[in-house]
């Protein structure tokens, strides 16, 4: 009779899949079931939680950039060298006393950020070339040139920039960061004149300047996970200072470097992020001695396309 009545009271049990039965009996406890907890990310929203998801590769120890941008600058300024007792004039560098036209160049860039601070290094070359004809006989370093007959003219010119930026020092939100930096700038430039009509040439090199101290803020504003509006503002110089060289005495140099630049940013992927941007710089410097007096001065609107890529 007992084994009948189990077998009815089985026969008549709800179906129930292996992990809806108890896995702990006890005649004191109820049972006890074990359920799957929700995947919190199942559901959630993609969307960037903070810088880390929106920069390129990252690394426990560092992230590693390489930046390759091609640039074109318009230059406008001034240039003056004297040599002896010489009495240069001065000559514009963008009407018809140089002519420079539009100047191609190129800026690459490594930079190594960790948590606590990010290490660059900048270079850059652009070469500016023109030709120009004078109203009247002028002097520039060792030529004496003649009024009136053209001549061509290049310029290669070179800066260098290397320091450390603090990130969100000044102030990071969810989606804005503004970093301080400071590091050391290197100016380095040749100009020279070339008049085939009057047999007179002459370059001057523009490189016993010496590196001077910069400073500046970077401002990044992020528009979306794949966009980013980033600005970078940087001033540096020196008053008149002596340098290492010697030439006809010791050359003094003077510096006043400014610079601002506007960029926007675009993922492309992980690694690649490509941008285009707009700049300003201004830079002035003066190098004297008893024996020479060079003095250039460039005011340098600049624009430039670019690609980063993370290591």
């Amino acid at each position: 009779m007992l084994f009948a009545l189990a077998a009815s009271l089985l026969l008549h049990l709800p179906d129930r899949a292996p992990e809806d039965l108890p896995v702990e009996m006890s005649l004191d406890d109820p049972p006890v079931r074990v359920e799957a907890w929700p995947d919190p990310q199942e559901d959630a929203p993609e969307r960037p939680r903070g810088w880390g998801d929106v920069r390129l590769r990252r690394t426990d120890d560092a992230i590693w950039t390489l930046t390759f941008a091609p640039t074109v600058r318009l230059i406008s300024g001034k240039t003056r060298v004297r040599e002896q007792a010489s009495k240069p004039v001065w000559l514009d560098l963008a009407e018809h006393d140089i002519g420079f036209g539009p100047a191609p160049g190129f800026q690459l860039s490594v930079r190594v950020e960790t948590r606590a601070i990010a290490w660059f290094l900048d270079v850059e070359l652009f070469r500016a070339q023109g030709r120009g004809m004078f109203p009247q006989n002028f002097a520039y370093d060792e030529g004496s040139f003649v009024a009136g007959v053209p001549y061509k003219t290049h310029a290669d010119l070179y800066f260098a920039r290397a320091g450390f930026e603090v990130p969100g020092l000044i102030w990071q939100g969810r989606d804005t960061r503004i970093s301080p930096f400071f590091g050391l700038e290197y100016p380095r430039a040749s100009l020279g004149i070339d008049q085939p009509g009057a047999s007179q040439s002459t370059s001057e090199q523009y490189a016993q300047f010496i590196p001077v101290p910069i400073a500046g803020v970077a401002v990044e504003q992020r528009l979306s996970s794949d966009l980013t509006l980033s600005g970078r503002m940087l001033f540096g110089g020196i008053p008149n200072m002596p340098t290492p060289f010697m030439e006809g005495g010791r050359l003094y140099a003077r510096v006043l470097s400014l610079r601002a630049e506007m960029e926007v940013s675009w993922k492309v992927s992980s690694t690649v992020r490509m941008f285009v941007g707009v700049g300003y710089q201004y830079w002035t410097g003066r190098l004297e001695s008893h024996e020479d007096g060079n003095s250039l001065r460039m005011e340098m609107p600049l624009f430039t396309i670019g690609i980063d890529i993370g290591l």
